[in-house]
């Protein structure tokens, strides 16, 4: 299935977009061939290359360029490794955050709480009382 336009950002955030893509990437080749029943062809009898096989086609449409001849970009995993690096950084950046203010709310939370303690109203009328 293919995300509706208005989804189609949410891909680039996926790092399983990235991994699959740098996965087909390295092993599929242009010059790759498979068995097809065509006849004849440039790569022999019975064989044909993988550009052409349907499921490329699909990949393509997807916007993962794959096994395509005479474009760098199908061969390079360059791009899917940095992506990759981002979102591992800006993941960990994230989750170091949340830590960070959840940690930093309980702390004022527990000071908050001592705070009321060292003056609560039962301390002053017992003080009161005793006197």
């Amino acid at each position: 299935t293919k995300l509706p336009a208005a989804l189609d950002w949410i891909r680039y955030a996926s790092p399983i977009y990235w991994t699959f893509r740098g996965m087909l990437k390295s092993c599929f080749k242009w010059n790759d061939t498979l068995e097809c029943f065509k006849g004849s062809s440039e790569v022999g009898a019975n064989q044909c290359f993988l550009e052409y096989h349907p499921a490329i086609d699909q990949y393509k449409e997807r916007g993962i360029n794959v096994a395509t001849y005479k474009d760098t970009s199908s061969d390079s995993i360059a791009l899917e490794f940095i992506a990759l690096l981002l979102l591992l950084f800006i993941l960990n950046f994230l989750i170091y955050a949340k830590a960070w203010f959840t940690r930093k709310h309980s702390e004022r939370q527990v000071d908050n709480a001592q705070e009321r303690t060292r003056t609560s109203p039962v301390d002053e009328t017992n003080a009161q009382h005793s006197e």
